[in-house]
């Protein structure tokens, strides 16, 4: 009886530690990743775009290069011999990573603190703006599922800080050749797609 007894305690104390060490280990992520539930949408400051399923967006140069997509998409018949066909080619492709989105809600204002508690309560959906050559990108990022995390800060709790958003961001532009069915080149366009790439993070900021 001594022998399952003393074996029932070191279980609990084993268990009590892991809990412990899981709650409380330092990190500078704020979500575990397989409990990560990150939405992320983007929109584009000009009206010639559409808005993807996926969160991401598929935007154009100017209403010539839209009118000339639309009017492509209108007119695909695959495996027809007598149609026009439209060919695309990548002509330039790059990521923009660990962009600053927006403060955490939770942040609201620049204080001294050690550390930061994060509790499966804290969802919030943060806005912010992005710049990719001439365009204006708004990334909206929700998050409505986390776990409970500590993120340490400064150590001595005299910086002051904020926790962050952050978020990459891919881009790829596209040129649009359509041509008849005897091969000549009927039309010529550009197009573009912005897109969130993996879970964004959060960070500290200090100031």
């Amino acid at each position: 009886m001594n022998i399952s007894v003393s074996k029932s305690r070191l279980f609990y104390l084993l268990f009590g530690f892991i809990v412990l060490f899981v709650l409380f280990n330092p990190t500078s992520n704020a979500f575990a990743a397989n409990d990560e539930d990150w939405d992320v949408k983007l929109t584009v400051d000009t009206p010639y775009s559409i808005e993807q399923e996926d969160g991401s967006v598929l935007f154009f140069d100017n209403e010539s290069d839209y009118d000339s997509y639309l009017e492509a998409q209108n007119k695909v018949q695959p495996l027809c011999a007598t149609c026009n066909q439209t060919t695309q080619t990548l002509v330039s492709s790059e990521t923009l990573r660990t962009q600053f989105i927006n403060y955490h809600p939770v942040t609201p204002y620049w204080t001294p603190a050690e550390y930061y508690m994060l509790t499966v309560s804290d969802s919030f959906s943060v806005t912010g703006s992005l710049k990719w050559k001439e365009v204006t990108v708004s990334v909206n990022v929700s998050k409505s599922v986390g776990a409970s995390a500590k993120i340490n800060a400064d150590p001595k709790g005299i910086k002051e800080s904020r926790l962050g958003i952050y978020s990459d961001v891919h881009f790829s532009r596209y040129h649009n050749v359509t041509k008849n069915p005897i091969g000549q080149v009927i039309n010529s366009y550009y197009s573009n797609y912005a897109t969130p790439v993996g879970d964004p993070s959060v960070k500290v900021v200090y100031r």
